[in-house]
């Protein structure tokens, strides 16, 4: 029987190894949410003010409904990216430039 080979991949993610320093290879959730850049805000903002008119404009005859579930389900969208944004940033998989300043590169050497 032949072998089948897949080409599955996740999108744009990359699992290999970081192109950017590694502040930290495993945050924990505070050190992610408090690593967040102000446009990682404004992707919380932009998902969920988008997803409002979007559930506004398609919600009738109950507008305002489903315009604030839209806008939920948006905002939670908009925390997971800005979440997952942070979190490559520190694990060395995006720019990281602001984020080795504030809070430095460890020494691999130190044991």
């Amino acid at each position: 029987m032949a072998e089948t080979r897949s080409n599955f991949s996740f999108g744009n993610s990359n699992y290999g190894k970081p192109k950017f320093p590694i502040i930290d290879a495993a945050p924990d959730t505070n050190k992610t949410l408090g690593a967040m850049r102000f446009s990682d805000y404004g992707v919380i903002v932009a998902a969920g003010g988008s997803s409002w008119i979007f559930g506004y404009v398609t919600g009738r005859p109950l507008r305002m409904p489903a315009a604030a579930t839209a806008c939920t389900i948006g905002i939670s969208a908009g925390v997971l990216l800005a979440c997952q944004n942070s979190f490559g940033r520190l694990m060395g998989y995006h720019e990281n430039a602001r984020e080795v300043a504030k809070y430095g590169v460890p020494d691999s050497t130190a044991a």
